[in-house]
């Protein structure tokens, strides 16, 4: 694995708004159990191959999979999510001054919701802001609360490339019977790529857009894994019948 730069408990950390976790529903719904991938095994004997094995059967039986043991506290994920909350509370038209230049293809930066028409007159209802890797040729002007937090924003970043996904691209290549290094020498932090970090928020379904849902030969199934720290995910899933 690569060595991690800096690692997220040794930075700085500012005062940031409270993130408030969305409580688990309390409706009676069909819950689909995921497979859970104990990323804690990696560097024991025979952890690997055991976590690919679950991988492989993730990807072709079930369509998802969820980690665990990743190396960050509840409290540092959530200080992210605090990070996306100032971002997306702030006017649309200082937003906007952050905004990717989307019509080339390039999304680092925000991404306003409506970007993107996904039928005849239905946009999407998202917005988003990606941070690309803080390389010199990537850095942009972002705004006060990413500024204000960058190092710990960098760190967290680095771990998820240099950690997460260094152990997760390994996994890939022994499901395809690659050496264990294929995928992770291509796919290093320092390397210019489009990799980011990506803070997302929805707004509600508008009722034309509820009803697409039920268009088509399509299934909904919402997955319901393990908690990640004291964080219950919730996923809503459309799966060819």
């Amino acid at each position: 694995m690569a060595t991690i730069t800096q690692t997220i408990s040794d930075v700085p950390r500012t005062s940031l708004p409270h993130y408030e976790e969305v409580p688990e529903t309390s409706q009676d719904l069909d819950w689909a159990d995921l497979i859970t991938l104990d990323l804690s095994k990696f560097d024991h004997p025979g952890g690997k191959e055991a976590l690919a094995k679950q991988l492989q059967d993730a990807v072709h039986n079930v369509g998802f999979f969820y980690i665990t043991n990743f190396g960050l506290s509840q409290d540092q994920v959530s200080r992210q999510f605090a990070v996306g909350q100032e971002i997306f509370k702030l006017p649309t038209e200082e937003k906007l001054k952050y905004r990717a230049d989307l019509e080339h293809g390039n999304y680092n930066g925000y991404r306003p919701r409506g970007s993107i028409e996904l039928f005849p007159g239905l946009f999407d209802n998202v917005e988003m802001y990606n941070v690309f890797k803080f390389l010199p040729e990537l850095e942009r002007t972002q705004p006060a609360v990413i500024q204000e937090n960058r190092a710990e924003v960098e760190a967290f970043q680095r771990h998820i490339a240099e950690d997460v996904a260094q152990k997760l691209l390994t996994l890939i290549a022994i499901v395809l019977e690659l050496p264990e290094d294929h995928l992770t020498n291509g796919h290093r932090y320092n390397d210019l790529s489009e990799c980011h970090l990506r803070y997302m928020v929805g707004c509600r379904t508008c009722q034309r857009g509820q009803q697409l849902l039920t268009v088509g030969p399509r299934s909904i199934a919402i997955a319901r894994p393990k908690r990640m720290q004291n964080s219950t995910i919730f996923t809503l899933a459309v799966t060819p019948m």
